[in-house]
């Protein structure tokens, strides 16, 4: 079995506990530039499939980085320890900043934990706002199937 590093625990307790009070997203599907009046957007694809959440939340306190997305049936998180500064790191398992992406979608898990690759790249990392961009792929935990993930997300929170 698996087990999280308490951090990652941590940061995912945290992540589930903003977004079960945060708002809906209003996001556009189509859209390049995905604005919200909320103030939330992103604009992703989970192997070539459009991906348009409807909640985004975001996180950044004393490096911890926290990123969900929505639609009511899949769920998306990018969360990471000792991401101190703008710019882009590895999703890799083992990766010094314990990045994970992770993807849930009813039928399995994807995550960057069970030898995925790929980086995030973080352009605004502030306590009530999060922007960037993701290219990564995850894989199940058996690694017999892999999902490709790609996005660019601007999430202001709250």
């Amino acid at each position: 079995m698996h087990h999280l590093p308490l951090r990652r625990v941590a940061i995912l307790t945290f992540a589930v506990a903003l977004a079960s009070c945060s708002q809906k997203a209003g996001v556009t599907t189509g859209s390049t530039t995905n604005t919200n009046t909320n103030g939330r957007t992103m604009t992703a694809s989970y192997n070539g499939t459009a991906f348009t959440p409807t909640v985004l939340t975001s996180a950044y306190l004393g490096g911890q980085t926290v990123v969900t997305a929505n639609d009511g049936t899949r769920n998306l998180l990018i969360n990471g320890n000792s991401i101190t500064a703008i710019g882009a790191y590895s999703a890799a398992q083992g990766n010094p900043n314990s990045l994970l992406v992770q993807w849930l979608d009813g039928a399995n898990t994807y995550s960057t934990g069970y030898g995925g690759t790929g980086t995030v790249t973080f352009s605004v990392l502030q306590l009530g706002r999060v922007a960037g961009s993701f290219n990564v792929v995850a894989k199940t935990v058996n690694g017999s199937a892999s999902m490709s993930l790609v996005g660019l997300f601007d999430i202001k929170y709250p």
